[in-house]
């Protein structure tokens, strides 16, 4: 499965870049998250029914902050289908969470 590549941190980290045609049908798009997210925290919201893992989170910064926008890769288009319809309007913390297809956008 492709993963997302280690990243400096100190750079802008765009979500579009990692739109492929063999990724997109794979990656769902997380709009609404705390400013304070981190890749553990994506982890555990994807948790029991998913498994993902650190490289398979990117986090959009900009300008050395973060959007609230971040891009999780599963591991079949399937997988992305059932995680945008069963995590869309959860919580992390006191913020829901949208969740939508990179195929569909």
């Amino acid at each position: 499965m492709p993963t997302i590549p280690n990243l400096n941190p100190t750079q802008d980290i765009l979500l579009s870049s990692f739109l492929t045609e063999t990724t997109k049908n794979k990656l769902v798009r997380l709009r609404g998250l705390p400013y304070t997210v981190t890749k553990p925290d994506i982890i555990r919201f994807f948790q029991p029914n998913f498994k993902i893992e650190e490289n398979d989170v990117v986090i959009e910064v900009i300008k050395g902050k973060h959007t609230g926008w971040a891009l999780a890769l599963l591991p079949s288009d399937f997988e992305a289908n059932w995680a945008a319809w069963e995590l869309n309007k959860k919580f992390i913390g006191q913020r829901y969470i949208e969740v939508d297809l990179c195929a569909n956008i």
